[in-house]
């Protein structure tokens, strides 16, 4: 067995441990507290109630599923298939308060963190482990239960806590906590995760640990979080415009919790900035990690291709993913497999690019067809409005165009599978892109491959094609399906293999670390470097060399740094909370999402399948706006709503529910 296939074997086993006991009184249970006294005499036993403690990590490797993480699907990067979904009701501010689901991202994380403080208080009395152990240990139950809070934090502000005790959701004593304010909140999870790292090490053995906490994962959560204090909204509530103006909101400056304190920072304060910058470079400096930087392809575009792929799919146990979280290829390659492609295979064909993540990748020259100061414009309308001969829209030197095409092998095919890829009549748009976007998006008429599966055509999502309504009714909404963990060497009648889930990883760092800089000192030149090494290794030219105008001007920065982060991160459920805490929700989440015409009945070359239009239109088929219409995005999905049921059993919340709810 080599190693990485001896590596892949231990991932598969210590997820599949973290998700179930061994013992039925130690399954996921969060009505009883796991306190049997049997539990702490034997190591093992202590172990798996580690293991559960675990257990409880969000799945955001699912991002289109009726479970607890869908953020990919509703943001603006993606549509999706199902809007009939948990996500649908998101995109379409249609979810209230009585919807039970809008407390798992809340209900399950106190599951953990009461969990959690139960083996704190109680792995001491294991006799079978030695002092360093148990310190070890508890470190990694302590940054579980920062990590939950972090979770809670992320997605409904303020909430309540109560510091190093065993706090249970269903506790008795629940009507004597209240809400506790933002700032002292993020200090006290800080210093938590400052606490674990001082205790966790700094890699784990890959033959029998992959998947525990380390130093990386706290340090790493620690930075996120500040960030996300330094942004716009849970740094005074404002919005910042293209020129710098900041305007406070003041949209929370009325949610007190019942003794009267104010919940959420009400002025905006520079110097988060700089914390959260400081607590980046700290996971950048530690010698743990790296960039996968590792082909031997000498032409950039292709050593870009081949980095990007062996970072999502080749190489599961890779040195730049921080934070892993390993699961089963189904939760992702099924959900973004087209449909009866192959007899046997019903895919799912539900994660979808939007019309405006793909115009967000540049050409393979770095130059981004649709010019950054339009496509950040709400006259770009989603993607709606491009004239390509209009140069104040469309960059000139990008030798971009929206008519003709190219011959041409489909370029990840063609570094993957080289002896099945084949020429295609491709649109001219497809042409020439950087690596990240063949990496990334998959569009009709494109070829695929499912390694010795008999494919039975091209993508075909043009009405009466074959992966198109009727025929099918898994169906991206916009013609475009999303690629990144994509395997042209799987066949799935014979499984579907796995992938490393990046909860963080160093390139996200990196692009944590440059915006946080940005806002208060833009001319550091640690900007650049960082950014360069994000694009050196996707193969694309150094952002100062493309557009040297920009370098320096903070307005102009933070627009490029916002859509370098759309293009790296996209459907790692980055984007929704990047544009929830930048409070440019409501621009860049609201209105009709744009994609293909996917009405017409072929996908000819300069037919109107490629004429950009709205996709919710009037109603078809199947598809997000099937019902709905355009998406919607008012202040109050800024923060998600305690549920019902929770606000009638929680005194605190019952006069300061999350505004709008």
């Amino acid at each position: 067995m080599t190693l990485k296939m001896k590596r892949l074997y231990i991932l598969i086993f210590i997820s599949a441990f973290f998700l179930a006991g061994c013992d039925d009184y130690l399954d996921r249970q969060p009505d009883d507290a796991l306190t049997s006294d049997t539990i702490w005499e034997k190591r093992n036993t202590t172990m798996q109630y580690l293991w559960n403690v675990y257990s409880w990590i969000p799945n955001d490797a699912d991002p289109c599923s009726n479970n607890d993480a869908f953020d990919a699907c509703v943001s603006d990067e993606t549509s999706g298939s199902f809007p009939n979904s948990r996500f649908g009701k998101y995109m379409f501010e249609t979810q209230t308060p009585d919807d039970t689901f809008t407390g798992t991202k809340y209900r399950n994380m106190y599951y953990g963190i009461r969990e959690a403080g139960i083996f704190m208080e109680n792995v001491d009395r294991c006799p079978e482990l030695t002092g360093e152990q148990k310190n070890e240990y508890k470190a990694e139950a302590r940054f579980l239960r920062a990590y939950y809070y972090f979770y809670i934090m992320k997605n409904y502000g303020p909430t309540f806590f109560n510091g190093d005790s065993s706090f249970g959701l269903l506790d008795e004593d629940v009507n004597k906590v209240d809400r506790t304010a933002w700032q002292p909140l993020v200090d006290w999870v800080c210093e938590q995760l400052d606490m674990a790292a001082a205790e966790l090490p700094s890699t784990r053995d890959a033959s029998s640990e992959l998947g525990r906490a380390t130093k990386g994962m706290a340090l790493a959560i620690k930075a996120r979080l500040l960030l996300y204090s330094a942004r716009p909204l849970f740094n005074g509530q404002v919005y910042i415009d293209e020129n710098g103006t900041i305007t406070p909101s003041h949209m929370y400056d009325g949610i007190k919790n019942r003794n009267g304190n104010q919940l959420f920072n009400t002025s905006y304060d520079a110097k988060r900035w700089e914390e959260a910058a400081k607590a980046a470079k700290a996971v950048i400096d530690l010698p743990t990690y790296s960039l996968v930087d590792n082909s031997t392809k000498t032409d950039d575009f292709e050593r870009g291709l081949e980095n990007l792929t062996n970072l999502f799919v080749e190489d599961l146990d890779n040195d730049e993913i921080i934070f892993p979280f390993m699961r089963g290829g189904s939760t992702w390659r099924h959900k973004a497999f087209p449909q009866w492609i192959i007899d046997g295979v019903d895919g799912w064909a539900s994660i979808c690019p939007t019309q405006k993540l793909v115009d967000a990748f540049a050409m393979a020259d770095g130059v981004y067809p649709v010019k950054t100061e339009y496509w950040d414009t709400e006259a770009y309308a989603q993607g709606k409005n491009v004239d390509v001969e209009n140069p104040a829209q469309v960059d000139p030197r990008a030798g971009y165009a929206e008519s003709g095409s190219v011959n041409m092998k489909n370029p990840l095919l063609n570094l993957v599978v080289p002896e099945k890829a084949a020429d295609r009549a491709t649109p001219a748009q497809f042409a020439n892109r950087e690596a990240r976007f063949y990496r990334n998006v998959g569009w009709s008429g494109m070829q695929w491959v499912a390694g010795n599966a008999n494919v039975k055509t091209d993508l075909e999502y043009y009405t009466n094609g074959q992966n198109a309504w009727p025929s099918a009714n898994n169906v991206p909404p916009t013609g475009y399906l999303a690629l990144k963990w994509y395997a042209p060497t799987i066949n799935p009648l014979q499984g579907w293999g796995n992938i490393t889930w990046p909860i963080v990883r160093l390139g996200n760092v990196y692009l944590d670390y440059i915006e946080a800089l940005n806002e208060y000192d833009p001319a550091n030149p640690d900007i650049e470097t960082y950014w360069n090494k994000i694009r050196h290794r996707a193969g694309v030219p150094d952002i100062f060399t493309v557009y040297p105008e920009i370098k320096g001007d903070k307005n102009l920065q933070r627009k490029y740094i916002r859509r370098e982060r759309m293009v790296e991160l996209c459907y790692e459920c980055m984007r929704y909370a990047d544009i929830r805490t930048w409070m440019v929700a409501e621009k860049a989440r609201s209105g009709y999402t744009i994609g293909c015409n996917v009405k017409v009945n072929n996908d000819n070359i300069d037919g109107d399948f490629w004429q950009r239009r709205e996709i919710g239109m009037e109603q078809y088929g199947y598809g997000e706006t099937y019902r709905y219409g355009p998406r919607k995005f008012t202040k109050k999905s800024y923060l998600e709503p305690f549920e019902t049921a929770e606000v009638n059993r929680v005194p605190a919340l019952r006069s300061d529910q999350n505004l709008g709810w």
